[in-house]
This record gives C-alpha cells, structure tokens and sequence, in this order.
C-alpha cells in the first residue's frame, strides 16, 4: 500500500464527535490561558510604565565613561526580598558582585577590569530609593587608544611598503588615527547603551519582586 492508498483509508474515517463537556472543558482552558497571557503582559507593562528611564545621554565629543541614576520604587526593600534583587542583578550583568549593608541600604558593588558598577537601594515608609552608579574609565581609555594607533600603525605599514615619502607616510598616518575617532566613541555608545539597557532590566526586575512582597 503506498502513500495515496493510506491518505486515502485515513479519510475513510470519520473523526469522532467531541461532546459538549470536551468541549466546554477546552474552551475554559484556552480562556484562562488567555487570561494568564493578558495578566502578564499588562503587569509587565505597568512595571515599564512605572519605571524612569534611565538618566543620561551619550557624549560623542567627551566619550561618555560613566551612567548615574537616582529614583524612587514602590515596595519595600528587605532581608527577605534582598536575596532575590541580588539573583535577578547577577543574571542580568552576567556576573558576582559584593553584598553589604550600610545602615538601612541594601548595597551591591561589582568591580570588573575595565568597568565598575555599584546599587543602593534604601527603604523609606513603603517605598524603595535606587542610586545606582556605573564607571567604565579604563576601558573607555583602551577603545580610545585603540581606534587611534591601529589605524595609525596600519596606514603606515601600507605607505612604507609603497616606498612613499616620509612626510607623506607621516601625514597620513596621522589623517587615518583620527578617521578612527569616530569608530572609538561608536564602540563606547555600544557599551553605553548596553549599560542603560542592563540598569533598565535591573530596576524593572527590582520593582517587580517588591511587587510581589
């Protein structure tokens, strides 16, 4: 029997009629998926809507090397909820940091080679202060060097193989270092953004455990 015979013989059969219980019982359940659906989606939206977008606007002349943000989130910080922000904050920067407190503040800090990133939160009645700071001056100092001497290093190279003058190479090399200005502060508005994007995950994450609280 081939293919077309089978398709053929599957048709003969007639499906079978569900009852009315089968079918009220797949209907309520695809409403309350539905409604599941709806719920998260609205309280993921309120959450975004309630919480600021972080401050600061990138410096394309000075090369922004830092992020600072200062606001206020309903709920109460803890001892109990604590545990959880610090779960939520490590897999959102994708590394450990240092857990203190300091009076009423709940703090985190995490040093990274070319970047440093610290969080407060402070209870006061029944909402949370958020001062968050986040520092990456050594590495902005790498990317800058870098789109500089590369370029620089790599047009020279090329001249010299060319047999061109020294004042030619010279100038040239020169013209290409700066040529690579803008590509250093594009690579630091990457990070930048990526920082604001992670300090944006963070709060809303923040906001929604004492939510739950």
């Amino acid at each position: 029997m081939d293919n077309r015979d089978i398709r053929k013989a599957e048709k003969s059969f007639p499906e079978l009629p569900r009852n009315k219980h089968q079918t009220n019982l797949l209907k309520e359940e695809e409403e309350h998926h539905h409604t599941i659906e709806n719920q998260k989606t609205s309280e993921q939206s309120e959450i975004h809507s309630q919480v600021l977008e972080p401050d600061g606007h990138f410096d394309w002349i000075k090369g922004s090397r830092q992020i600072q943000h200062v606001s206020q989130l309903n709920g109460t910080i803890n001892d109990n909820n604590w545990e959880d922000v610090i779960r939520e904050m490590r897999n959102i920067t994708g590394g450990t940091g240092t857990t203190y407190t300091d009076g009423p503040a709940f703090e985190w800090e995490q040093l990274k080679k070319t970047s440093y990133r610290h969080i407060a939160l402070t209870p006061e009645q029944d909402k949370t202060n958020v001062q968050f700071v986040c520092s990456w001056t050594v590495l902005k100092m790498i990317v800058t060097l870098l789109s500089f001497i590369v370029p620089f290093i790599l047009t020279a190279v090329i001249l010299d193989n060319m047999a061109a003058g020294n004042l030619t190479r010279i100038l040239s090399a020169v013209l290409a270092g700066v040529v690579g200005f803008p590509v250093g502060r594009f690579i630091l508005k990457l990070y930048f953004n990526k920082q604001k994007k992670q300090l944006q995950d963070i709060l809303e994450a923040a906001l929604r455990i004492l939510k739950q609280s």
